[in-house]
């Protein structure tokens, strides 16, 4: 456990484990606000000094979260579970409190993570450990990922028949099925996870009214939700867990993602989960890092034929951009020359697309047309706002339409947390987006088109020699309506239309900024 320390009397100090000593008697300490069961000889670190528990007595002052508190009530309890720390450094003398924590789904993702990672790990070498995750709902975060896999029940695969038999003896078994291989998969009636799943009904919690008087849970229900809405009650007191989150992909739609585990990884780099298939086409989209905590995003797609498949994908940290070409390069070709869509909002993004013009001539790239019919001399796509509402809008219809086959756990796990916040469409806080959007770079050649069949056409130009401004796409509108924060105003002129949730402009063709018409 060498990321914490505990506190001693000499400052805090490494120690190496945590161990499970038993139960003993003790005294359960209280305040206002605060309230810990501990053993007799229990340590409490105040004032600059350690103080045994069975000397404290009511009225002295004890530090909490929350401050010094008085301490209101000590009463003796029996059975406590006692843990006690192994090997710390300069001698065995230490305060330790037990530590609870609640509302496990409202923690930042990245703040949780790094518990996780730092303590999960440690807890493996322990003969006895115990944690408990407290919350309620708040959209499909780390916390859901918990939930789900406690429901999930857990399967061996790819056993041998002496495998599966033993794992016949020691497990109650749900299901036992024989691979073509000859190799067997069996599912037991045990948590994924193993965690246990509890769940607390709000009907078996009695309600009262402000005179103390009980009333019914559904007189309980009305007054909830007259006061905060249908989707505050259903996250709150409902267990659901999309609530509030308002995710930019549908609940049901989420819920049925199934992740898979990539098959190759390139160069280190690109996670592989269906290799390339001969005449199959491919869209490539590339989201460059913007440094901080950003990642350089790459997506590739089957686009042959619906539903579109999520091929490929890698989102790499603490990237140099610079040498990203050359494996951008590798990739496309790989992937029959795939048809390459580059953010170039930032200077990376415009180093990355002028490089792979320029330097290594890749021959698909997608270029933006301007206002005067014209291609820019840059490849790329420049994201705006109003382009970034129509990328997502046409994304979200295919992926709630299931037209889309998403198979990367980290990018599934990024629509878990894009949510409306701030007026738009972006990830928690805490949470990353860079794949999602990577991945709806993917769909700039169709957010123009009606319908699907209109999209099998415009599939078929992106690798051929056709004159790209065809004018059977030059009327078509964007898909869907999504987006709750556009602003009711004119643009170009032109009213906004709020039945449809578009303005009257729209693209001239698929490879576009904004044309005015």
């Amino acid at each position: 456990m060498s990321d914490y320390q505990v506190l001693t009397s000499n400052g805090f100090k490494d120690f190496d484990d945590v161990i499970f000593k038993g139960t003993k008697d003790g005294l359960e300490i209280s305040t206002e606000h605060y309230s810990i069961k501990v053993t007799d000889n229990h340590k409490f670190y105040i004032n600059g000094k350690f103080v045994y528990a069975n000397t404290l007595k009511i009225g002295d002052l004890l530090e909490t979260d929350t401050g010094l508190e008085e301490i209101t009530k000590i009463i003796p309890v029996k059975n406590i579970e006692v843990y006690d720390l192994l090997n710390v450094s300069d001698g065995h003398h230490f305060t330790a409190n037990n530590i609870e924590v609640s509302n496990c789904a409202f923690i930042r993702p990245s703040i949780f993570n790094e518990f996780m990672d730092s303590v999960m790990p440690a807890q493996s070498a322990l003969a006895w450990k115990k944690n408990l995750f407290i919350s309620t709902a708040n959209g499909m975060n780390h916390f859901y990922e918990l939930v789900q896999g406690a429901k999930k029940r857990k399967t061996f695969k790819g056993l041998s028949e002496e495998e599966k038999e033993e794992i016949i003896k020691k497990n109650p078994v749900l299901e036992t099925k024989e691979n073509a291989d000859g190799s067997f998969d069996v599912v037991v009636d045990k948590p994924s996870n193993g965690m246990l799943y509890y769940e607390v009904n709000w009907k078996e919690v009695p309600r009262f009214n402000s005179k103390g008087i009980q009333i019914s849970h559904e007189e309980f229900k009305e007054q909830i939700v007259d006061k905060y809405g249908l989707v505050y009650f259903n996250q709150n007191y409902g267990g659901e867990f999309i609530g509030s989150s308002y995710t930019l992909i549908d609940a049901d739609v989420l819920k049925n993602m199934v992740p898979e585990e990539p098959i190759l990884k390139w160069d280190n780099r690109l996670d592989v989960f269906v290799e390339p298939i001969k005449d199959h086409k491919y869209i490539m989209s590339v989201d460059p890092a913007k440094g901080g905590l950003d990642a350089f995003a790459v997506q590739i797609i089957d686009v042959t034929s619906f539903p579109f498949e999520q091929v490929a994908d890698a989102q790499i940290f603490k990237c140099n951009y610079q040498i990203m070409p050359e494996f951008l390069n590798e990739w496309g070709h790989r992937y029959n020359n795939a048809y390459m869509i580059i953010e170039n909002n930032e200077g990376a993004g415009t180093f990355i697309a002028n490089m792979m013009l320029l330097d290594f001539e890749y021959e698909n790239l997608f270029f933006t047309k301007k206002d005067n019919g014209k291609f820019s001399k840059e490849p790329g796509f420049r994201t705006t706002t109003k382009t970034r509402k129509q990328i997502l809008e046409t994304f979200k219809h295919f992926v709630d339409n299931k037209h889309l086959i998403i198979r990367d756990k980290k990018t599934i796990n990024e629509l878990y947390t894009f949510i409306i916040k701030d007026n738009k469409y972006q990830a928690d806080d805490g949470s990353h987006d860079d794949l999602v959007m990577s991945l709806s770079l993917a769909f700039v050649p169709f957010i123009s088109s009606k319908n699907f069949e209109d999209m099998k056409d415009l599939i078929k130009k992106l690798y051929s020699d056709e004159d790209l401004t065809d004018t059977s796409f030059s009327e078509y509108l964007a898909i869907g309506n999504f987006d709750i924060s556009v602003d009711e105003e004119t643009i170009a002129g032109k009213p906004y239309d709020e039945k449809y949730n578009y303005s009257y402009e729209y693209y001239s063709n698929p490879f576009i900024d904004y044309h005015r018409h």
